[in-house]
């Protein structure tokens, strides 16, 4: 079964994230960053779940999520007492009458979209940002323990990892951007298990989970070396980039 349902992805990630500090960190850089600069309305581009949406409007900022997974509907639409209003719409589809912000925010959605895609993704983006408005991004860095275990599994069973920081600067500067990072925020990662954060490499990397299985086996001693802290729970730090695109 070809892990592309956003349902096993949450039953994946979602035992370990509540007791994670990454979109708490990420989200108070970026507010601190946005209200420096005068910021009140956010577009964020594929909200997912609205971890940054929720953190973006609790600090004050007017946000409309745009997201066009429907599993998330329920997740988005929890978020109106703050403020939040959602669009089901794809980053190269957003409604012609959505307006424009002072802020548009893509978090991990420019490690998904492929290199020749992404001078048309910046031209939809366009229309929709304010005169004197920013693009913001965030990307995982490659110097990091978690980057270090995915190259463990990408050793065993071949190169899948996508996206990060070399990647998406690489493409935008490509497609003609200029690229600038502005903060890397040192987030944790946490999972009940190895089994759990392996079986959740499955999903980032769009791989068949039975594949990953009858991988992990071999791999767990090495993998559980590099992460596995106190009651045998995985703890790995994540170096999170947030860059600014012109």
């Amino acid at each position: 079964m070809a892990l592309t349902s956003q349902a096993l992805y949450g039953r994946l990630f979602d035992r370990y994230a509540a007791a994670a500090d990454g979109k708490r960190l990420v989200g108070a850089a970026l507010v601190e960053l946005l209200r420096a600069r005068g910021v009140r309305t956010v577009l964020d581009v594929g909200a997912g779940d609205g971890r940054l949406t929720s953190s973006l409007a609790a600090g004050g900022l007017s946000v409309l999520a745009a997201e066009p997974n429907p599993d998330f509907d329920g997740a988005l639409a929890a978020l109106r007492p703050l403020g939040v209003t959602a669009v089901r719409a794809r980053v190269q589809e957003l409604p012609p009458d959505i307006g424009r912000f002072d802020a548009v925010l893509l978090s991990y959605v420019l490690d998904s979209v492929p290199e020749e895609e992404i001078r048309a993704v910046h031209t939809a983006l366009r229309r929709v940002v304010a005169p004197g408005g920013c693009f913001l991004g965030v990307t995982y860095a490659e110097q990091s323990p978690w980057r270090t275990y995915s190259a463990a599994v990408e050793a065993d069973i071949g190169p899948c990892l996508s996206g990060g920081r070399t990647r998406v600067f690489t493409a935008l500067e490509q497609a003609g951007r200029t690229v600038l990072p502005l903060v890397t925020v040192t987030t944790g990662l946490y999972a009940a298990s190895p089994y759990e954060l392996f079986d959740g490499l499955a999903f980032f990397y769009r791989r068949r989970l039975t594949a990953y299985r009858a991988a992990r086996e071999r791999l767990l001693p090495r993998l559980a070396r590099l992460a596995v802290t106190g009651g045998g729970v995985c703890r790995l730090a994540v170096d999170e980039v947030v860059f600014e695109w012109s």
